[in-house]
């Protein structure tokens, strides 16, 4: 099992299910590469999913002790791992070790936005954490503009803008750090 990155504030255990410490458990069973991802501290793994279905068997692999994230999708984070492909007997097939990255995709963060004059607090329900100077906000109307962002704790946050006409219009957020790409979105209320 690989432990991801948390919160840096606090372990979140969030309801059980997801929102909370990742940990990701990884197993061989006869040359096929299963994996499950917990996001309740191990208390709680969804179904397990096979990665190597369009690859060779394996002999043996090894994978990093962290995820982390390619920005290249919104959440979801990666894992490397290095294995050796064993044949239809369980033997090695060669002695070169082979590298791949496999992607795991997160639950959407749910957040909600209030709106109070031309101010709304951010809040997010579960799965995602706000970092200081790492989150970005936009909203749908372009001819709202955001004036300022404050965050309140890694859960809220308050962003001020030039309009009080918001309420109906989406605002959202991403979150990006070295392991974590966090992007959801709200309707202000």
């Amino acid at each position: 099992m690989a432990v991801l990155p948390k919160s840096p504030e606090k372990n979140l255990m969030g309801d059980g299910i997801t929102d909370g410490l990742d940990i990701i458990a990884t197993g061989l069973s006869q040359g096929k590469l299963f994996v499950s991802n917990s996001q309740a501290g191990g208390t709680h793994f969804p179904p397990k999913r096979l990665l190597n279905h369009e690859m060779p068997e394996i002999f043996s692999f090894r994978s990093t002790e962290c995820c982390y994230t390619r920005a290249q999708v919104p959440n979801t984070v990666s894992m490397d791992y290095l294995f050796i492909e064993m044949d239809r007997n369980g033997d090695p097939v060669s002695q070169d070790l082979l590298f791949e990255t496999w992607d795991m995709p997160l639950p959407i963060p749910q957040l909600t936005a209030k709106a109070k004059g031309n101010k709304v607090k951010v809040e997010i329900q579960k799965d995602a954490f706000f970092e200081e100077g790492k989150t970005i906000f936009s909203i749908d109307d372009p001819t709202v503009n955001i004036v300022s962002s404050s965050l309140v704790d890694n859960r809220s946050t308050v962003v001020e803008f030039d309009s009080n006409d918001l309420v109906r219009k989406v605002l959202s957020f991403e979150m990006k750090s070295l392991f974590y790409w966090h992007a959801g979105e709200a309707t202000i209320e």
